[in-house]
């Protein structure tokens, strides 16, 4: 039980990015009802609190989300971007690229070049010394969780559930298989029997 709250504490950033990346729904999906303000709140969630460090200002982007209603398109590319970058480590790839639209930038405040923070800098200061292997992909329903457990395998006890029946069934399977497999073989032995005698 205490290691369980020790990683929602830990993970709730990446909770949160995962939550805004299942939500997500690609342009050419149809959207449910209230989806941009659903979307918007989630975005806000993710990014909202996201504090630039010294050597690096906030970009118009940041700014934006840290706003009580920011663009749908600006929430809806952080959405992705959040979930390009998770689905790439739940698919096991060891590392990630981001889009060239993402490449660090520049820019002179009070006389200093500093860095230019944007969504990609909240994810990586989001995800940066999270264990990959916690950020799964459910295999039956293919919505990205993170992992209390180590071993769990499904994002629910609905999907882990489906995922056991699954794998009994796939075990019966091979299971009837090898019995007819052997039960052959059996009746072959016995007949060669009965032809030697």
């Amino acid at each position: 039980m205490l290691r369980r709250e020790f990683v929602k504490k830990s993970y709730n950033g990446v909770i949160r990015l995962v939550a805004l990346a299942n939500y997500v729904v690609a342009d050419d999906r149809p959207r449910p009802a209230g989806y941009a303000k659903k979307l918007k709140a989630l975005a806000r969630r993710a990014f909202g609190g996201f504090q630039v460090g010294d050597e690096a200002i906030a970009g118009a982007d940041l700014i934006a989300l840290n706003r009580p209603n920011p663009p749908d398109w600006l929430a809806q590319r952080a959405a992705l971007v959040a979930r390009d970058v998770l689905s790439a480590f739940a698919d096991g790839k060891a590392d990630v690229r981001f889009a060239p639209t993402l490449a660090p930038m520049l820019a002179v405040a009070d006389g200093t070049i500093r860095r230019v923070a944007d969504v990609a800098d909240a994810v990586i200061a989001t995800l940066d010394g999270k264990r990959a292997e916690r950020v799964k992909r459910c295999p039956v329903c293919s919505r990205l969780f993170v992992a209390q457990r180590i071993d769990r395998s499904a994002c629910s006890t609905r999907c882990t559930t489906v995922l056991n029946v699954r794998r009994w069934r796939e075990r019966q399977r091979q299971y009837e298989r090898n019995r007819d497999r052997n039960r052959r073989a059996k009746v072959a032995r016995a007949a060669r029997r009965a032809k030697e005698n």
